[in-house]
């Protein structure tokens, strides 16, 4: 290192001897010099010297606690429809859902997703009149409805009708994020659950970032079966005046929310259908094959999948399930009975107008009011009455001259459907309510529709 040093002392020695001009340049360059060399002995440390590298033998790598997990499972396969609300400009897409999808179509359920996906990401929004016919429509025909997300709130009409289909044992899966719309409290209040502000975090123990957390306390409940570790990565709370299924340890707070109890990112409402889950993305590939997130997904299928909704009058005809025999009170209603298999058809129903009806199979009788000797049992069942006046357990007696009933019930897990009129005029008019719609005018209770055709109007009809 002093060998280029001194060759540089002597250069800077004959340039300032050589010339006139070199002498008055010779200060500033032995100063300059002088610095160079007390940097060089200050800042210098010799060349870099790589440390030695370890050798790690295989069975000395152990995987992360997140590890990706393999889950199978064989569901019994049954048939439902889950309805998926996107008509609330819901911040979500069908590929973050996309596990879910999976593990409904495994247990044989379909699924209808509401609304046109937006370029922008997530769904375009629908104004509320829309958006409510779409829903009272879709709800007729589901067993169960998730609302994932939503950006746009639902109004009181839209929260009547999510209440009464749940009232009549529909399903009802809610998923807040924390990161999207907060407008999914203006339908989890309606049923006692409110989504949190924040997410939860933990400093101690997570999954490469604070916001991933774990979750390893549960309470026993189907939902909860065969848990024992899951991971959600933008989880929020949830309160809930029903019974909370997961619970978060000691070390997880919240961003907004203060407290030193645990947080729940999965909760229950009072009704046992309506399920709340604080986080999306534990469910999006690949985060749904960590730790039990599948399990997890699977057991909120199974819980969607085991529907056992209730049916009325008004939801014609998506209560037949399976084959449904057309009985005819007279030959001559033929025609009519052709007519109602073919609007039967058109919703995927196999419907065969038969002479009597088959053991198991749902019914439909098409009669006029002296054929209602031939389904005598299931009016009476129904509480309804055919003789010199028709009598009903929901309204004032009524002349049978110009009129007709349309009747709902259940016996022995069989759907029965009576249309009884005065004559072929009106029980054609019954049947065309049928399949326009109109009959849900008509309704006078969740079973029992009565149209009145006065004698004045009957050319009218």
């Amino acid at each position: 290192m002093l060998a280029p040093l001194n060759n540089v002392v002597g250069s800077i020695t004959r340039f300032a001897l050589g010339s006139a001009f070199g002498r008055v340049l010779t200060i500033p360059l032995f100063f300059a010099a002088a610095y160079f060399v007390v940097a060089l002995f200050i800042y210098y440390r010799g060349t870099y010297d790589p440390p030695t590298t370890q050798q790690i033998q295989f069975e000395e790598i152990t995987t992360p606690l997140s590890a990706h997990t393999i889950f199978t499972e064989q569901p019994e396969v049954r048939s439902g429809l889950l309805v998926i609300d996107g008509v609330h400009r819901n911040d979500f897409s069908q590929n973050e859902i996309v596990s879910l999808l999976s593990s409904m179509a495994n247990r044989g359920i379909t699924v209808d997703i509401m609304g046109e996906p937006s370029i922008f990401g997530g769904f375009q929004g629908v104004n509320a009149s829309e958006r409510f016919a779409m829903l009272e429509s879709k709800l007729r025909q589901a067993g169960s409805l998730a609302v994932i997300a939503p950006t746009e709130p639902y109004t009181q009409a839209e929260r009547g009708l999510v209440r009464r289909f749940v009232e009549k044992g529909g399903r009802l899966l809610l998923i807040g994020d924390p990161t999207r719309g907060r407008r999914i409290n203006t339908l989890s209040e309606e049923f006692g659950l409110s989504f949190q502000p924040g997410f939860l975090y933990n400093q101690v123990e997570n999954d490469l970032n604070h916001r991933n957390i774990f979750v390893r306390d549960f309470f026993p409940d189907p939902v909860t079966e065969g848990l024992a570790d899951v991971a959600f990565y933008t989880a929020g709370a949830i309160r809930s005046a029903g019974p909370a299924l997961a619970y978060t340890d000691g070390n997880t707070f919240s961003t907004i929310v203060e407290g030193v109890e645990p947080f729940y990112p999965l909760a229950k409402a009072n009704q046992e259908n309506v399920l709340a889950v604080g986080d999306l993305t534990f469910m999006v590939p690949p985060q749904n094959s960590i730790l039990d997130n599948n399990r997890l997904i699977a057991n909120i299928a199974e819980f969607l999948a085991s529907s056992d909704r209730g049916f009325e009058l008004s939801d014609f005809p998506y209560f037949f399930d399976g084959a449904a025999d057309i009985v005819l009170g007279r030959s001559s209603l033929l025609e009519l009975g052709a007519g109602l298999r073919r609007t039967l058809s058109e919703f995927q129903i196999d419907a065969e107008v038969r002479n009597s009806e088959s053991p198991g199979n749902d019914l439909i009788f098409l009669g006029l009011y002296d054929d209602a000797v031939l389904v005598e049992r299931y009016l009476g069942f129904a509480g309804i009455q055919v003789g010199e006046t028709i009598r009903t357990p929901f309204a004032p007696d009524m002349d049978p001259q110009g009129g007709a009933i349309i009747s709902l019930q259940v016996h022995d897990g069989r759907h029965i459907l009576i249309v009884l009129a005065d004559d072929l005029d009106d029980l054609a008019n019954a049947a065309d309510r049928l399949d326009s719609g109109k009959f849900r005018d008509v309704i006078v209770s969740d079973s029992i529709g009565i149209v009145v055709f006065p004698n004045a109007g009957k050319n009218d009809k």
